[in-house]
């Protein structure tokens, strides 16, 4: 009777002990599923997406037409970064100008900047052949080094929708030779066109309330016209500029 009592006990012990263990292993695997935390999901998420090589992370996308050798950038929204020329094609096609569709609402920081690293004679993003950037209306901002050393850009046009540039947003342009600024441009930053060695003039319009010390900086040769009074006419004076006073309208 004993010895069948001793066996019952340890019996119930060992239901005891699974049911523990099956009860800890569902708190597990509730834990898992509410948190999204489990190895199978972790690996699945931690693996890199797959893009189309013309798409850049939002409705932004673009095509090089190989003819004409233009770079036309589409969709809704703002541009980010990207190896426009290098990445184009299995055999890159390098552009000789960019046009950007009404839709871009912002260019963002280096958008297009093609500072050299090294790793191309076209320069980091492969637009060293650059001449021209056509810039749409739906555009309200211009951001760091959107345009930096874009080596053979000799004409850009900021429509008037643009009110605000970042710093260094067509520094090292060293062929520009015609800007147009934006009516309702606020602020021309640090380094706005610095070493644009070929800009030779530019008009600022009334809007712009404040020119930074070096927005010019080596762009020796340039002649600064704007409106007695504003800012414009003080700068030029300050940095040993040529100022060309405009008529009122």
């Amino acid at each position: 009777m004993k010895k069948l009592l001793f066996l019952l006990f340890v019996f119930i012990i060992l239901e005891l002990i699974l049911c523990s263990c099956d009860s800890v292993n569902n708190s597990i695997s509730k834990t898992n599923d509410n948190t999204g935390i489990s190895i199978e999901n972790t690996s699945r998420n931690n693996k890199p997406d797959k893009t189309k090589s013309n798409q850049t992370g939002n409705d932004i996308k673009y095509t090089i037409n190989k003819k004409t050798k233009t770079l036309i950038v589409s969709g809704k929204g703002p541009i980010y970064q990207l190896s426009w020329g290098i990445i184009s094609s299995k055999k890159p096609v390098f552009p000789v100008r960019i046009i950007i569709n009404r839709g871009a609402t912002l260019i963002g920081d280096y958008a297009f900047d093609n500072g050299s690293n090294g790793l191309s004679e076209e320069g980091r993003n492969g637009l060293d052949k650059v001449q021209e950037v056509k810039i749409p209306n739906t555009v309200t901002q211009i951001g760091k080094e959107a345009f930096h050393h874009l080596i053979s850009l000799n004409s850009v046009t900021i429509p008037n929708t643009v009110t605000w540039i970042g710093e260094g947003a067509f520094s090292e342009c060293i062929s520009l030779k015609k800007v147009e600024l934006s009516s309702q441009l606020e602020e021309l930053p640090k380094e706005s066109f610095y070493h644009c060695k070929s800009l030779k003039e530019i008009t600022i319009p009334m809007s712009v309330k404040a020119i930074a010390d070096d927005a010019f900086l080596f762009t020796d040769k340039l002649t600064i016209k704007g409106y007695k009074g504003t800012v414009a006419e003080k700068y030029a004076k300050d940095n040993g500029f040529k100022f060309v006073a405009l008529k009122k309208k």
